[in-house]
């Protein structure tokens, strides 16, 4: 997938022994959503960028979510892709379901 980059597919199939399903999440998430859902998950890279006046400006990440399976790479901040292992496909889709919930919240 083109949008990934390689070295975080890399990343997981390094951490969980093969490739990733995946899941694209765009355009409909709102970035308060978005910060909620990875707010408890476990940076392992990121990207920045420094403007001129070198305030820093995230670009792209990778979070661990589950340490069992599941990955989420922000490309934006309101696109995201979840990875996940086929066997973690019923805690991906409650997690959906619940992102639906609180964007219907806000």
């Amino acid at each position: 997938m083109k949008e990934i980059p390689q070295h975080c597919i890399d990343i997981f199939k390094e951490r969980f022994g093969c490739y990733p399903s995946i899941v694209d999440i765009y355009p409909n998430m709102e970035k308060e959503v978005v910060d909620k859902l990875i707010t408890k998950s476990h940076l392992l890279w990121y990207e920045d960028f420094i403007t001129i006046d070198y305030d820093i400006k995230p670009q792209h990440s990778l979070y661990e979510y589950d340490s069992t399976g599941i990955l989420i790479y922000r490309k934006t901040e309101r696109h995201i892709f979840i990875l996940t292992k086929v066997d973690k496909k019923n805690v991906v889709d409650y997690t959906l379901q619940q992102l639906k919930r609180l964007k219907k919240k806000d």
